[in-house]
């Protein structure tokens, strides 16, 4: 089902690609992704969008219930992330990419990221924040990670269109990040409940431990009926007191 929406998807998208060629006021107009560093821009956005997604999802799954943290310090945990964030790209905007260029501040920030994902693949149960997750985020956000990525491919891909197409431009960015993001999550969550399932039939001992631990944490509407059922058997029988404590009132 999987494979089959991907291939619809992409069949979609390549009808829609012959159909604004051939209109006369298209709503997508070729020009604006014609041209091949607006269109590098328009990908780098989508790629960016792809890993910040992963990135979240994954590693607040990491930080609540492997390491057990609550969801109010697992947000904290993003902080120094994103304020590297907000420095990163204005950083980049006004110093990097007027004397770089977009092609080495978005190439640095690509492989930056890269590594900074790559050091996640670290962890395990006993790794601290300070050491196993903090250096990822700050090499995700600081001045050559996420934030020489975004900004730099949102002023790339805007700049020199035509003001009639200013609008569909900027429009086309979101689009992307958004698309980025929502494959990102999809294929990512995909493949970590394939390898899932593989672990756990290669190790049926843990798959069945684990199987009985989801079922005790999200019972099915069956289970909830039979054990609302045994409690209110279990408030209906008599009381009685120990054999023990009857022995010594006698």
């Amino acid at each position: 089902m999987t494979v089959a929406s991907l291939v619809l998807g992409v069949a979609l998208l390549n009808a829609f690609a012959v159909v604004e060629q051939r209109i006369r006021m298209p709503l997508l107009p070729p020009r604006i992704v014609s041209e091949r560093f607006r269109a590098v821009a328009f990908g780098a956005a989508s790629i960016s969008s792809f890993a910040m997604f992963g990135l979240f999802l994954f590693l607040t799954y990491y930080l609540q219930t492997v390491q057990g943290i609550s969801p109010v310090w697992c947000g904290l945990a993003f902080l120094p992330m994103v304020g590297c964030i907000i420095v990163s790209a204005n950083v980049s905007d006004t110093v990097t990419l007027p004397r770089f260029g977009p092609r080495v501040v978005i190439t640095t920030g690509m492989t930056v990221g890269c590594l900074s994902l790559s050091y996640l693949s670290r962890l395990d149960v006993h790794s601290s924040y300070a050491g196993g997750v903090l250096p990822s985020l700050l090499g995700m956000g600081l001045a050559m990670g996420m934030g020489m990525i975004v900004a730099p491919a949102m002023s790339t891909a805007t700049t020199g269109v035509k003001p009639q197409d200013a609008g569909v431009a900027s429009a086309l960015v979101n689009t992307m990040q958004q698309v980025g993001g929502s494959v990102g999550t999809a294929m990512l969550s995909t493949l970590v409940a394939s390898a899932t399932t593989s672990y756990a039939i290669g190790h049926r001992s843990l798959g069945n431990g684990l199987a009985a631990h989801a079922a005790m944490l999200f019972p099915s509407k069956k289970r909830l009926n039979q054990m609302r059922e045994a409690a209110e058997t279990d408030s209906d029988a008599p009381v009685t007191a120990p054999t023990g404590v009857e022995t010594v009132a006698a």
